[in-house]
C-alpha cells in the first residue's frame, strides 16, 4: 500500500516538470518571435505597415497569455495533490510545487501586457519614413559622386 502514493507522486512530479518546462519554452518562443517582429517592423520605418505587422505577435501574446491564466487552476490542483502525497509519505522537504501556478500566472499577465501594448507602441512610435523610390536612389548616387 505504501508503494502506490510514491508511484503517484513520481508520476505527478514528472507531469509537473513537463508543464513547467513547456511554460518556459513557450514564453521564450513567443517573446523571441515578438521581439524579432517588432525589431524588423521598427527598422522598416513604414508607419502604415508597422501596425499590421504587430497584429500577429499581439494576437499570439494575448491568446497564449489567456491560456496560461486558464492553466493556473489545474496547476493549483496538481500542486495540492503533490503536497498531499508528500505529507502522506512524510517527506521532510516537499517539492516546490508553487512554482508552476505562479509561473503560469505571472507569464500570463506578462504576455497579456505585451500583447496589449504592442499596437499602442506601433502607433505612437514616430520614425522618419525611408524613401526608397528610384528617383531618390539616383539623387543620392549623383550627390555622392560630386
Amino acid at each position: 500500500m505504501e508503494n502506490i502514493p510514491l508511484e503517484e507522486l513520481r508520476e505527478l512530479l514528472e507531469l509537473f516538470r513537463f508543464y513547467l518546462g513547456l511554460v518556459l519554452e513557450t514564453l521564450t518562443f513567443v517573446l523571441g518571435m515578438t521581439g524579432a517582429v517588432a525589431a524588423y517592423s521598427i527598422k522598416d520605418g513604414r508607419p502604415e505597415t508597422r501596425v499590421y505587422a504587430m497584429l500577429v505577435p499581439c494576437a499570439l501574446c494575448l491568446f497564449i497569455g489567456v491560456g496560461f491564466l486558464v492553466g493556473v487552476y489545474p496547476a493549483w490542483e496538481l500542486k495540492v495533490r503533490v503536497d498531499q502525497l508528500a505529507r502522506t509519505l512524510a517527506f521532510g522537504l516537499a517539492p516546490h510545487t508553487i512554482a508552476l501556478p505562479w509561473s503560469l500566472g505571472v507569464c500570463g499577465i506578462l504576455l497579456i501586457g505585451v500583447g496589449a501594448t504592442l499596437p499602442l507602441m506601433a502607433r505612437r512610435l514616430k520614425l522618419p519614413s525611408t524613401d526608397v523610390s528610384d528617383s531618390s536612389i539616383n539623387d543620392r548616387r549623383l550627390t555622392s559622386k560630386s
